[in-house]
């Protein structure tokens, strides 16, 4: 028997070819929607869960993106840049030496914390909060103008190139700093205890001083930050302790300490905060700043979190030097996985 199809005769033999291969195609594509539709229910099914084990979105620290901390100066705004890496501070939670504040307080030269999520490009971000503070507030004492270098509550304050000036004076830059003058600094501590200055701005008599660094020379009521002695006796009496595990700071720790200078020079603390640590958790993790102490395979460097040491293996990948040059006061930029208070660098630059 033929078939007729737009007015042509097909051949018995191809007609029945034709039937079977219909036949076949109806079979495959019944078995084919089943198979789909089972699969949607199961994947339905895991969607309705509400189990969120294993769930690496969670575990990263946000859907898109990985959960990070990125510690350094603020480079360029518009969003902030730190450490290379374009953060969105839209919904960020913005703290400025402990006070609540909008992103639009946040200036370029500013040493911050940036805690969010690095998209995959590695070059874009989501910040969930950003945390400042002064590294000094006090009167200038001393400058050096061969030096480029002046004093503050007895820190030695380093300018260089990339220091950004927003003192209020007429004279810009460092010609425009005078004695006595008022200001806040943030920047980057070195080996030697001395600041690299990222930003100076103009500060206010009618502000209390401030100063973070780490504690040496405890004694009972006082101790050392450098060449500034801090009385912290009235704080047991009523001021205020912060983040403290025992009754005194210890030697070592990283304070940030506020209060009035005595006619000697003396800081009267009536604020003392232990800085840090880092949040728990396993995340990515940026920092700039300068090498305190080394020995083979490790280095510390001093955050406005405390002292982070910084692992390196023969997997860190080292760009303008080599593990050779990781020195007390070297300037790094590192990038790596941070964990119990430990950066494993994955990359290490070294910088001037």
């Amino acid at each position: 028997m033929s078939m007729t199809r737009h007015g042509h005769r097909i051949p018995e033999a191809t007609a029945t070819n034709c039937r079977r291969l219909s036949g076949w195609l109806l079979t495959a594509v019944g078995k084919i929607s089943f198979c789909a539709l089972a699969l949607l229910a199961l994947l339905t099914l895991a969607s309705c869960s509400g189990s969120t084990e294993g769930d690496d979105s969670v575990a990263s620290g946000g859907i898109g993106g990985t959960g990070t901390i990125s510690v350094g100066p603020i480079s360029a705004l518009g969003s902030i840049f730190v450490n290379g890496i374009e953060f969105n501070t839209d919904q960020a939670v913005v703290e400025l030496n402990g006070a609540t504040t909008n992103a639009g307080m946040l200036k370029v030269g500013m040493v911050v914390t940036v805690e969010g999520t690095v998209n995959e490009d590695g070059r874009t971000g989501v910040a969930t909060s950003v945390v400042y503070g002064d590294n000094l507030h006090g009167p200038i004492s001393a400058i050096n103008q061969l030096t480029g270098s002046f004093t503050v509550l007895g820190q030695t304050i380093h300018t260089y190139q990339g220091t950004v000036f927003d003192t209020g004076s007429a004279i810009p830059g460092f010609a425009g700093l005078g004695l006595d003058d008022i200001i806040k600094v943030s920047g980057l501590s070195g080996a030697d205890g001395s600041i690299q200055a990222t930003r100076i701005s103009q500060g206010s008599t009618g502000e209390t001083m401030q100063i973070s660094g780490p504690v040496s020379n405890l004694t009972g009521t006082t101790f050392r930050i450098n060449n500034l002695t801090v009385n912290f006796f009235g704080i047991s009496q009523g001021g205020h302790m912060s983040n403290m595990n025992s009754n005194s700071p210890q030697n070592g720790e990283v304070v940030e300490v506020r209060g009035s200078l005595d006619d000697n020079g003396i800081l009267i603390a009536d604020y003392l905060r232990i800085m840090g640590p880092f949040s728990e958790g396993t995340r990515q993790m940026q920092l700039a700043g300068y090498i305190q102490t080394a020995t083979p395979g490790s280095f510390t460097v001093i955050t406005p979190m405390g002292f982070m040491t910084v692992l390196a293996n023969q997997g860190t990948v080292f760009t303008g030097g080599t593990a050779a040059d990781l020195i007390p006061g070297a300037g790094v930029r590192v990038k790596g996985s941070m964990s119990m208070g430990t950066l494993t660098a994955l990359e290490i630059s070294l910088t001037e």
